[in-house]
């Protein structure tokens, strides 16, 4: 008989045991150590284990649902951070038990909405996600540049980029009042290691504010609108990729027309994979 416990009751093997034969025959590698996973999932991802469950069978592990709650965009969320079953136990109602454990999480802690994001084409799992009341919203599309030296580099303006606080990043984040996926916000930057933000000045005031990690993932990037079409943001970029000598690039984001083009401009071509962002509300 499967039984279902917390992930705080449990040791992080069995947590990673379950999370690797659940997704061992998936879409994309999903292949980490034991220690990259725990530092990933429970750490930037914002997952918590009192928040997250475990299907055991006689003690092996054999379906997993992480949980992590925030306050998203002003509303109270709980996102599913991964929902995974052995193949063996597919179609035995272990993902229905998992998400219902879930689901009442977010009930108990007064979160107004579930959230998740499920690869496009994955439609097995977005009619699973579908017949739980999780409704599309956002397309979440990944841009990659195999060579980030052949943005060109200018300086406009006379401008001068120094590196600054995550603070005045969130400070801009919050006043333009746009629609970032989850592993752009401020919350998952704060977590994330070997992450740099650099601000663009003119006339000593912010007018451009990019950031940026070692493996050339660009997670927010903005120029203020009256300083736009001049290079700006490329100058960020061209900034970025010789001062942390990097060499590939890559973003993603959600459903935004104009940094779509910029991106397509700089040369970056859109990955073959995407995901949708798939909500819930709860009463």
């Amino acid at each position: 008989m499967i039984s279902y416990v917390s992930c705080d009751a449990v040791e992080d093997d069995l947590i990673h045991r379950a999370f690797s034969v659940g997704f061992s025959d998936y879409l994309v590698n999903m292949n980490f150590s034991e220690g990259e996973f725990i530092q990933r999932f429970f750490g930037p991802e914002g997952n918590k284990r009192e928040f997250s469950h475990l299907a055991l069978d006689k003690g092996r592990p054999v379906g997993l649902i992480l949980g992590g709650m925030k306050e998203y965009e002003g509303i109270n969320t709980l996102r599913c951070g991964t929902l995974c079953v052995d193949p063996d136990y597919r179609r035995a109602g272990v993902a229905q038990s998992l998400f219902d454990l879930h689901q009442s999480i977010g009930v108990q802690q007064g979160c107004q909405q579930l959230f998740l994001e499920v690869i496009t084409g994955n439609e097995k799992a977005i009619r699973f996600y579908e017949k739980q009341g999780y409704e599309k919203r956002y397309d979440l599309h990944l841009y990659v540049l195999e060579d980030g030296l052949q943005i060109a580099f200018t300086n406009p303006l006379s401008s001068e980029i120094s590196p600054i606080g995550l603070e005045q990043i969130q400070k801009i984040r919050y006043e333009i009042d746009v629609h970032l996926n989850w592993q752009n916000d401020i919350e998952f930057l704060e977590q994330s290691k070997h992450q740099y933000h650099y601000g663009l000045f003119a006339k000593q005031q912010v007018v451009g504010v990019l950031s940026i990690n070692d493996s050339g993932r660009i997670s927010f990037l903005w120029v203020d609108r009256s300083y736009r079409q001049k290079g700006m943001a490329a100058y960020l970029l061209n900034f970025a990729v010789r001062e942390l000598n990097l060499q590939k690039l890559s973003t993603s984001f959600p459903n935004h027309g104009n940094l779509e083009g910029f991106y397509k401009r700089m040369g970056f071509r859109r990955a073959t994979i995407s995901q949708l962002e798939m909500y819930k509300m709860l009463p």
